[in-house]
């Protein structure tokens, strides 16, 4: 802890005797206090909030008013003015951006053909129009041909929440694309090792009362069983028909105890394929799962 002194002095007056001037006790006493030094203070206030944004605007004042209003929006923005095709496709090529905000109307470019490099270059990219004289059919055409969202210049407290909007949404559009790839890559996964496993994995769901459905069956069913997964998956009853004796019987019984009890089933039968009429012994191992709080699959 640092600490800093206070000297406190206190002075008495001087005497004369004879032709010479004492001073007696000039200062007569020093107190020195120890005193702890403050402790410095958290800065209160809120952290700034990163912004890269790409501005398409041919005046440099309007582009200060807009970048006025994100600052004072609490964000801390890196941002590049551009009023060129050429200069605005070259900030895309060299930059990541979170947000475009462009005027409608420039010289030489203006909102809609910015919107249209956007979405040539498939970039996810939020674009707001900002204009100082733009009607409603305007608007319309505007958004119809993918802007985000348009703010009138003199109206510019609504471009704030338009950004934080935006932002909000193209990041749950980009966790659903994540999350999509990543269902995708376990699938790819899943395929992999059941395409290693001996004879066929399946997933059964019981529909109605005495129905069942194939959501899925792998590729083994074509040796094991002569049928497609595509056929199963149409026709699930063409597995039933297939058990011979008492085998139908019993495995639907078995079916039904095991959702009751949320036990495994082990059963063993004979089948007759469909194409080479071959009997074959089948050996089934299913576990029960619970889905939708009581269905059972």
């Amino acid at each position: 802890m640092g600490e800093y002194f206070l000297l406190r002095f206190r002075t008495m007056r001087g005497y004369v005797q004879g032709d010479d001037f004492h001073a007696k006790s000039a200062l007569s006493c020093i107190d020195a206090l120890a005193i702890p030094a403050p402790e410095p203070q958290p800065d209160s206030r809120p952290m700034k909030r990163p912004l890269r944004i790409l501005i398409v605007e041919d005046s440099k004042d309007d582009a200060d008013l807009l970048l006025w209003e994100v600052r004072s929006g609490g964000f801390d923005p890196a941002h590049l003015r551009v009023d060129t095709l050429a200069a605005m496709g070259a900030a895309l090529d060299t930059r990541e951006w979170d947000i475009v905000v462009s005027d409608y109307t420039m010289p030489q470019f203006g909102g809609l053909a910015a919107m249209r490099l956007v979405q040539e270059r498939r970039l996810d990219l939020p674009v707001i129009i900002v204009s100082g004289n733009i009607g409603e059919e305007i608007a319309v055409e505007a958004m119809r041909s993918g802007a985000s969202d348009y703010v009138m210049k003199n109206s510019l407290s609504r471009l704030v929440p338009a950004i934080e909007r935006e932002l909000r949404e193209n990041e749950a559009r980009r966790a659903g694309r994540a999350a999509q790839r990543e269902l995708q890559e376990n699938e790819a996964r899943l395929r992999g090792l059941v395409s290693n496993i001996p004879g066929m994995v399946f997933q059964l769901v019981r529909a109605g009362e005495s129905g069942y459905l194939f959501p899925y069956v792998s590729e083994g069913s074509l040796a094991l069983l002569e049928l497609t997964p595509r056929q199963l998956l149409d026709e699930p009853g063409r597995f039933f028909d297939m058990l011979l004796d008492e085998g139908r019987a019993t495995l639907e019984h078995d079916l039904v105890r095991s959702a009751r009890e949320k036990s495994a089933v082990n059963w063993e039968g004979r089948i007759r394929t469909p194409a080479s009429r071959t009997v074959k012994w089948l050996s089934l191992r299913l576990s029960p799962r619970i889905v939708d709080g009581s269905r059972v699959q």
